[in-house]
């Protein structure tokens, strides 16, 4: 009972929203949802110092040019999802606008990435000035009619800035339309309800040109009779969803992400290092692509500038979506998901939930233990076979230690149902064995760092091993939380930037950046296992920079197993992982690595602690 009540209410919360093509002349009071699909123009100064910015909007019915008043304007970007209350519709220039007032409130509720996006045809206003007072409807003659498609055909379309005046081009859009050869109407009527023709369920007038604009696209006449309303039917589609088939189709595997850019080489292809771009994160996140070539263009470019730029933090949410490449992100799965309520590791949680991140305050003010609580028990729910195919998995994963501490950066920075979706694609396509129950993932990281500080570093390593310490004794939480248990949570975010751009396996190579930063201490140290003890906090700046020298002096073979260690179960048996001992890692410090006097001295050390 108590779901259903949930589920009326949240219907109930957008029952008020008023869909673009629904909207008409002299409109007060709107309450609608709209995505921004870019900015229109630069901004304008009133004589009053007023600023005027206009955006190209758009929900799953039609577009709209949007007019906002006031500074608000300046935070919005291409991508944004709006819920704007009390918005005015006015015509201009014969143009229905959407505006808002002083009063008008805006709230941004959501954020698409926008990889790729068809500029669509915008939505526009066509007077009917002809009215016959004998009867209710609005009509127009034959000869009007011929009249105003000549006309149309006579002069190209004037909005130069969105669609070329260039009346050559080949119609786009889908020529087989059964809108593309309906004639008006006569019998139309203006009220809503019941069935007829048009969009809405109305009996309402349709007049249809496929002589403007680039394809096929139809008038259709609205409850106000001094207009009729045009859009794009190519437009039609759902913003929420845009081109998930394209995105799911370039690395449909999730280890084609992390090798697509660094293929299995030791070097992060370090031609990265010799190219600067010119162009900001900010930049070339806004920029709008028609071929799936140009955004995989602009990806890469994107990874390039992370090694030299830092990502600003209300861009971070959008970045790591690209990244990460999210497809979908579906309000009602992760509804359906919560109302589910507590799932049989929900104490196990809480138990843990409580205490993360408690000492960072930007953490505690933006995050509530709920939200960790909800997100979490929600992706416990996942592993039901009926969510199979929403998130591409194939063994079911419970809730493991450290998975709290994984998901404060994802509701850190952006709003808990994205970070919903980009954690759960973040477990099951990226680190899939690290959480396994038996962690075998984290072990074949810990097995690896040691490998990979024998090959950089064989004097730092045999000075830790001849002290008894190895990466399981002062790396396992970096290894399990991908460097996320070490402060401040501003640097890890940083970090976490460059691992989803290149490859969660890097944070193995962050750890040795970290010793490296602190090796004369460590070398003059009678004591490493206290200085190991609490590894000194994150800076990005350095690290990231150690990190690319570090990958440029790994062997290739080395390098090909860190790639794969944390999706790939064969990396396991190739480094003789036995996760199902307790003591694993007392047995996996390979000696075989060691000069012979160190293998010598081991074995004696080892037999005197077997005597006494």
């Amino acid at each position: 009972m108590a779901n259903l009540e949930q589920q009326q209410q949240y219907l109930n919360a957008k029952s008020h929203l008023i869909l673009v093509k629904d909207m008409h002349p002299m409109s007060r009071n709107i309450d609608c949802e709209v995505l921004v699909l870019q900015k229109d123009g630069d901004t304008t100064i009133t004589r009053d110092g007023d600023q005027i910015n206009r955006f190209l909007v758009a929900d799953r019915t039609a577009s709209i040019l949007l007019t906002v008043w006031g500074e608000a304007g300046e935070y919005i970007q291409g991508g944004d999802i709006l819920r704007i209350t009390g918005a005015d519709a006015r015509l201009r220039k014969g143009q229905l606008i959407l505006g808002t007032t002083k009063t008008c409130k805006i709230r941004r509720v959501g954020q698409d990435t926008m990889a790729y996006v068809e500029k669509p045809n915008m939505s526009e206003v066509a007077f009917q000035n002809h009215f016959n007072n004998n009867t209710s409807n609005w009509s127009r003659n034959e000869q009007q009619q011929q009249q105003q498609q000549q006309q149309q055909q006579q002069q190209p379309y004037k909005q130069s800035n969105r669609i070329p005046n260039n009346n050559n081009r080949q119609a786009r859009g889908y020529q087989n339309h059964p809108y593309n050869n309906n004639t008006l109407n006569s019998n139309s009527s203006n009220h809503r309800g019941g069935g007829g023709s048009g969009l809405g369920g109305g009996r309402r007038g349709q007049y249809h040109d496929n002589n403007r604009g680039r394809g096929g696209r139809y008038q259709q006449g609205i409850d106000n009779p001094n207009y009729t309303y045009l859009y794009n039917t190519r437009f039609l589609l759902s913003f929420l969803i845009q081109l998930s088939s394209f995105r799911s189709s370039i690395f449909r595997l999730y280890h084609s992400t992390i090798i697509g850019i660094i293929t299995a080489t030791t070097t992060i292809t370090i031609i990265t290092m010799q190219f600067e771009c010119s162009d900001s994160i900010d930049d070339i996140l806004k920029r709008q692509h028609h071929t799936c070539q140009s955004a995989e263009n602009s990806l890469i470019l994107l990874r390039k500038s992370l090694l030299t730029q830092t990502c600003p933090p209300k861009s971070r949410g959008k970045l790591w979506k690209l990244l990460l490449r999210i497809n979908e992100i579906s309000a009602s799965t992760y509804i359906n998901l919560i109302e589910m309520g507590p799932s049989d590791v929900d104490e196990k949680i809480r138990h843990d939930t409580f205490r993360t991140m408690s000492t960072d305050t930007d953490f505690v003010e933006n995050v509530s233990e709920d939200m960790l609580i909800r997100l979490l028990n929600a992706f416990v729910w996942t592993s039901g076979d009926s969510y199979t195919d929403i998130f591409q998995h194939h063994n079911p994963v419970s809730y493991v230690q450290g998975m709290n501490v994984l998901a404060a950066p994802f509701l850190m920075t952006m709003p808990e149902m994205e970070a919903f979706f980009s954690y759960s694609n973040f477990i099951y396509n990226w680190c899939p064995l690290y959480v396994e129950p038996t962690m075998k993932g984290v072990h074949c990281g810990l097995r690896l760092l040691d490998l990979c500080l024998t090959s950089l570093d064989p004097v730092l390593y045999g000075y830790l091993l001849g002290k008894n310490i190895s990466a399981s004794t002062y790396a396992f939480a970096s290894v399990m939380t991908f460097s996320a248990c070490t402060p401040p949570l501003s640097e890890l975010l940083q970090l976490w930037d460059c691992m989803f751009a290149f490859g969660i396996h890097l944070n193995i190579l962050f750890i040795i950046a970290q010793l490296a930063l602190i090796r004369s201490e460590l070398l003059k140290s009678t004591s490493p296992a206290n200085l190991l003890r609490t590894l000194p906090p994150l800076n990005a700046d350095k690290i990231i920079n150690l990190t690319v020298s570090l990958c440029r002096n790994l062997p290739a073979d080395l390098y090909d197993k860190l790639v794969r260690h944390a999706y790939d179960e064969s990396v396991a048996d190739e480094l003789g992982i036995k996760p199902t001992s307790a003591n694993w890692s007392d047995q996996q410090n390979d000696v075989n690595d060691l000069p012979a006097y160190m293998r010598d001295a081991l074995n004696m050390s080892n037999n005197k602690h077997k005597r006494e």
